[in-house]
């Protein structure tokens, strides 16, 4: 309605000249007049309600905006919060992983020291064991020339003193061994002999040593029960060298085929010692020794044709010795049984007169008297074989007395 006033007001007040101008308007009636100011206030409230629209949508989006706004603060402060809190696990997370790597590191800088110093503890060791080992070899050397001395005692000094310097050593273990049984020193040869078989079960020089000295001990004892073992335990060992070297010997050259017909010979298995013996001689046809237990084995097994025709070879090879060494006694107790199997009686009790007047012989007299006596107890025992056995037995006290 101000409108319409203000329209109306404006119609009458302007001048005539500015009416002339304007296009002049239509004569309209009140319903017309009405009619359009009805339209012109509804167009006025669209035009209001669409203001109200966008105020209100105005106010809608600043309310959204605050919301936004507080969302995001909110946002924000939660947003902080979580990175607090990832930032405290993280920190947590990295402190946990430094205490670990510190100790981790502490272990490691532990277990390096650890194994710095057992590392120069070893190098000591090592240092100490080649100095000992270097120091043995030598001792060893000292000790092989002694036994090829036949100072076996003097073998056995030098050995010891190399023992406590390597004692887990196999050839200072098996010469000590070797020289103990030597010596007659028959248990502690053993234990060095059986240390070496411990370790080294395939060393054919100890098989060797070790049944030749458990064939000794079957000897010395008194117990037919108990030297049956033994010399069954000695068979094994010797069997056994021979099984892994078929021409071993013994410390001093002596084929231990030979050993092995020793033992066959005091068991009384005659053919069982001629084979060992005719195998030994194959391998030293150079020791007279070897031919006089053939010898003698023929001649206890009846055989008087190949006894004597070894008791000559003997005879022969023993005159050789007399004539650049008259004073090595075996060769002349040799050159003795081979006379006594040939029947030269008168010719062996020369040989008798001859033995020098040395303590050392002793032992070898007492083996002599030991074959004569198996000789004796043949079924065809040699001439004067008594008569022989008693002068060498008037001599046997003669040289212990000395």
């Amino acid at each position: 309605m101000l409108l319409l006033s203000i329209g109306i007001s404006l119609c009458l007040t302007m001048p005539a000249h500015a009416q002339d101008v304007l296009t002049p308007t239509p004569t309209l009636t009140d319903a017309q007049v009405l009619a359009q100011a009805a339209q012109i206030v509804d167009e006025a409230n669209i035009s209001s309600q669409n203001a109200m629209g966008v105020v209100t949508n105005a106010n809608s989006a600043v309310t959204t905006s605050n919301r936004t706004l507080i969302i995001a603060a909110g946002a924000m402060t939660i947003g902080g919060v979580l990175v607090l809190l990832i930032a405290g696990l993280a920190m947590m997370s990295a402190v946990r992983t430094i205490n670990e790597t510190s100790r981790e590191l502490a272990k490691a800088r532990l277990q390096t020291t650890v194994m710095r110093n057992e590392f120069k503890t070893n190098t000591e060791q090592v240092r100490t064991t080649v100095a000992h080992s270097l120091q043995a070899l030598s001792a060893m050397q000292l000790g092989e020339q002694q036994l090829r001395r036949n100072n076996i005692k003097g073998a056995i000094q030098v050995y010891r003193k190399a023992y406590a310097l390597d004692p887990q050593n196999l050839s200072l273990n098996y010469f000590l061994g070797e020289a103990y049984v030597q010596d007659s020193q028959i248990e502690k040869g053993i234990e060095h002999l059986e240390q070496v078989l411990s370790t080294h079960a395939d060393y054919a020089p100890t098989e060797a040593a070790l049944g030749l000295a458990l064939r000794i001990q079957g000897d010395q004892n008194a117990d037919s029960g108990a030297q049956a073992m033994l010399y069954v335990q000695a068979e094994a060992h010797l069997l056994r060298a021979l099984q892994l070297d078929p021409t071993i010997h013994d410390l001093h050259g002596k084929p231990i085929q030979a050993v092995l017909g020793s033992l066959y010979k005091r068991q009384g298995r005659t053919e069982q010692a001629i084979a060992r013996y005719e195998e030994a001689y194959k391998i030293a046809p150079q020791l007279s020794y070897l031919l006089v237990n053939i010898a003698i084995l023929y001649f206890v097994r009846g055989d008087l044709t190949k006894a004597q025709g070894f008791a000559r070879q003997i005879e022969a090879n023993t005159s050789a010795v007399f004539t650049w060494d008259a004073l090595d006694y075996w060769a002349q107790l040799d050159h003795l049984i081979a006379l006594v199997i040939l029947g030269e009686t008168e010719a062996a009790l020369h040989d008798i007169d001859l033995i020098p007047s040395e303590s050392k012989v002793v032992e070898a007299l007492k083996l002599t008297l030991d074959e004569l006596h198996r000789l004796k107890n043949t079924p065809q025992p040699p001439n004067r074989i008594n008569e022989i056995i008693e002068r060498i037995n008037m001599l046997v006290p003669r040289q212990t007395a000395q």
